[in-house]
């Protein structure tokens, strides 16, 4: 009895391994897709095609195409606030700012994310079928990237400093949307723009 427990037992972790990395390829795949195409033309058949799983399986996986967006949005947050805020402190404007800059100097390694963002944002503007426990941990994830680093600072001065850092992402997600289309309907290049970006920081936080 005792073996036959045990190898349950090994069997039972193997499966869930398994699974989880079932679902870590179901993930990949559908960001590539995404990013290759578009958030919203690309179905849950469309993932569990290219990741070359059954129907039935995907839905053990996740509910729906919603929940995998999602949980991607999380990711994707998550990237652009440990690549930008990396090592730095949250005690003083001089030294949040560092982070907001980084939002803009490492536009290159974060377009991706602030590319899926501004999809995501646009698909959950219309979403129906998202469970609230799904939509909690997106936004739990989110106060734990931002509002809780933000704690330490006089209530007026988070605030302001969440509005700042709306804006910033706002404006980098229409970047990394656009790309190809700001040079030529703005006579200005990528950089250049995002230089000039990077000025109006500062005044931002009065600094």
């Amino acid at each position: 009895m005792t073996d036959y427990t045990t190898k349950m037992d090994e069997y039972n972790i193997i499966r869930k391994q398994q699974m989880e990395e079932n679902k870590e390829k179901v993930l990949n795949v559908a960001l590539s897709l995404f990013l290759e195409n578009d958030i919203f033309s690309i179905t849950i058949i469309d993932i569990a095609k290219e990741a070359n799983i059954s129907r039935a399986t995907m839905y053990r996986y996740f509910k729906n195409k919603e929940e995998i967006t999602f949980i991607l949005a999380s990711r994707m947050m998550e990237k652009i606030y440990s690549v930008a805020f990396d090592g730095v402190s949250f005690e003083s404007n001089l030294t949040i700012v560092v982070g907001y800059r980084n939002m803009v100097k490492k536009f290159d390694e974060l377009v991706d994310a602030y590319r899926y963002i501004y999809m995501f944002d646009a698909l959950n503007t219309n979403a129906k079928d998202i469970s609230p426990a799904t939509i909690n941990i997106y936004q739990n994830e989110y106060n734990n990237l931002i509002q809780d680093r933000l704690k330490n600072l006089p209530q007026a001065e988070a605030r302001r400093h969440i509005v700042v850092i709306n804006i910033i992402m706002d404006f980098m997600e229409d970047i990394a949307s656009h790309s190809e289309l700001i040079p030529i309907t703005q006579g200005i290049s990528i950089a250049e723009l995002l230089e000039e970006f990077e000025k109006t920081i500062d005044s931002l936080l009065n600094i």
